[in-house]
């Protein structure tokens, strides 16, 4: 990784096409290798399953879908809820 930030800070100032060169292959390298141990460490955890039933813990933490979307909330002049009003602004949107 540190070789392949040293290259890509040289290219940006040289803009040398012999050092682009050398900067894609050291960074396929690194893709290849991060992808290898990543399939390698989700091949051990699929074997350690039948002994190991943590592995929920891993799938649960990749596959968990977030919402970030909150209960929606409208107040009147006054503070209170004006739920009429919102079913009718609703209403007309999808008409």
């Amino acid at each position: 990784m540190h070789k392949k930030h040293r290259l890509w800070k040289r290219w940006i100032s040289t803009k040398d096409k012999a050092v682009l060169k050398e900067y894609k292959k050291v960074r396929n390298h690194a893709k290849r290798e991060m992808v290898k141990l990543t399939q390698q460490e989700q091949h051990r955890i699929s074997m350690d399953c039948k002994k190991n039933l943590k592995v929920w813990q891993y799938v649960n933490k990749h596959t968990a879908s977030r919402s970030n979307v909150g209960d929606l909330k409208w107040l009147d002049s006054d503070g209170n809820k004006n739920l009429a009003e919102i079913d009718t602004e609703c209403q007309s949107v999808w008409r």
